[in-house]
């Protein structure tokens, strides 16, 4: 594993950082894992584990934090065959969050999650000019939508993204999940 993964994932105590069913501890060898693999049957089974502790259908959770600050700095250091894996499970957690609750305790945690999301703002762009895979790119729109979303700061800038990419070479089959993304954050 490369060393800015190596070194976020020994940040976290994962023994004490609760997920949806369970604590953590499984994670950082699943983030080992899925930044590593070589076969995609090895990154596709990372993934399994790490939704045994953070479903994407489920609330968020203190381990949803932790592994979205370890899977944003995966996008920088992880092995190809797990780009739109890392991508998928960042996108599938911050827009399938389940039934979104309104007491302080959960949308401090729902806050602190899409605060992670948000600080790769600038490598989901950078996928989305240049990576050819349809599901980075797709995952990418919608990355730069709910960082555009959350963070007010970055909502005229990720639709200003959002625009210019529709006139990028081989974009015109998300022209119309590109014009519903700006449309959101209008």
């Amino acid at each position: 594993m490369e060393l800015a993964v190596e070194m976020i994932v020994t940040y976290y105590d994962w023994a004490n950082v609760r997920g949806s069913y369970s604590n953590g501890s499984v994670l950082p060898g699943a983030i080992e894992d899925l930044c590593s693999a070589t076969v995609r049957e090895n990154a596709e089974l990372a993934v399994r584990r790490i939704e045994q502790v953070c479903p994407a259908d489920s609330e968020l959770s203190d381990a949803s934090v932790a592994l979205a600050s370890c899977l944003v700095h995966a996008t920088w250091s992880r092995s190809e065959i797990s780009l739109d894996l890392i991508l998928g499970l960042l996108d599938d957690m911050a827009t399938g969050q389940g039934e979104v609750r309104g007491d302080d305790e959960y949308l401090d945690v729902r806050a602190k999650f899409l605060r992670e999301v948000c600080r790769g703002f600038p490598i989901y762009v950078e996928l989305l000019e240049t990576h050819p895979d349809h599901d980075v790119r797709t995952a990418c729109i919608d990355l730069i939508s709910i960082c555009g979303l959350f963070d007010k700061s970055l909502t005229e800038r990720a639709a200003w993204v959002l625009g210019a990419a529709k006139k990028l070479e081989r974009m015109e089959e998300f022209h119309s999940l590109i014009d519903a993304s700006i449309d959101d954050l209008r």
